[in-house]
This record gives C-alpha cells, sequence and structure tokens, in this order.
C-alpha cells in the first residue's frame, strides 16, 4: 500500500478507517481517523477503504490550501517551507525556523493577501467557537498539513485548545 491510502481492518469485531502514513509490500503504519493512535502490522492486515474521512462543516478557510509543505525536523518547533494557497494559487510563504519561535509569512505578490489570511482565520476560530485563539494562523497550518490528512476535524483540535487553555 502507498502513503495515503485510505484503509480499514478489522479489530475487536469492530471496523477502523485510517490512512497509511508508511506503505510497503510488508508491514505498513496506519494512522487511525482523529490521529491519536497508529498502528502497524502486516499489508494483508489492512484493505482499501471508500469510507470518508471525519469532515468538518464549512468554513471560510475552506478556500485555503497548502502546498509544497516540507518539514525539516526542528529543535523545538517543527521547521518547515510551504506555501499557502487561495483557491489554488499561491499568495503567501510561510516557514518556522524550527527553534521555538512562530511561523512567519510572506506574501508573494499581494501584501493585503497576509491581512486576509488572518481576517480568515479569525473568522474560522470564531465558527469553531473559541476566537481568543494566540497564533491562530499556525494552528490552522499546523492542523492542516499534520492533522487533517488523517481525519482529525478543525473542530475537534480548537475545541482540545479551547479546553485546555480555559482550565
Amino acid at each position: 500500500m502507498k502513503k495515503g491510502t485510505r484503509v480499514e481492518f478489522i479489530n475487536k469485531n469492530q471496523v477502523c478507517y485510517g490512512v497509511v502514513e508508511k506503505g510497503g509490500n510488508n508491514k505498513n503504519t496506519v494512522v487511525l481517523d482523529g490521529g491519536k493512535r497508529e498502528i502497524t502490522a502486516e499489508a494483508t492486515y489492512f484493505k482499501e477503504s471508500s469510507h470518508p474521512l471525519p469532515k468538518d462543516k464549512p468554513t471560510v478557510m475552506d478556500k485555503y490550501s497548502i502546498k509544497g509543505y516540507k518539514s525539516l525536523g526542528g529543535e523545538e518547533t517543527d521547521c518547515f517551507t510551504a506555501t499557502i494557497c487561495l483557491n489554488g494559487k499561491p499568495i503567501l510563504y510561510a516557514r518556522n525556523a524550527g527553534q521555538g519561535g512562530c511561523n512567519s509569512y510572506n506574501a508573494l505578490k499581494d501584501n493585503s493577501d497576509y491581512d486576509k489570511f488572518i481576517k480568515a482565520i479569525k473568522e474560522w476560530t470564531t465558527a469553531l467557537g473559541y476566537s481568543k485563539l494566540f497564533e491562530a494562523e499556525d494552528t490552522w497550518v499546523s492542523w492542516y498539513t499534520t492533522q487533517r490528512p488523517y481525519g482529525k476535524t478543525a473542530q475537534s483540535v480548537i475545541t482540545e485548545y479551547k479546553e485546555m487553555l480555559e482550565k
């Protein structure tokens, strides 16, 4: 199986769903829906599935995507480079040096694209029930690249942040 393949399998008489993180002919590592657990098993344990990933309700951020994400390790935070797109067109370059600081964003053509992106992020967190999220744009990039592909919804991420920060 290849990385990114949607699969299903039976575990304790229950059908489970996930996405292949590391594929191969022998063993495969699958991240279960929700992104909280992964399992490694023989390829024959899994079969391809058409069962859809969990999805959020539509939001303003559905117009945004990330292309060319490259994770480069990092000391305290993920060191990465990426391009943020609006309706498929590149508008921002995003990066993090991986030394504990926040992400930086640079407009590719129009400086107002960053302001529009931040406005959309604020609308996104408000729609998901937590408008006070600090560095919400960094949360969106992290969710989009490392959790969304494995069925973790934005709603669950924001809810978890809200519960953690309001304790």
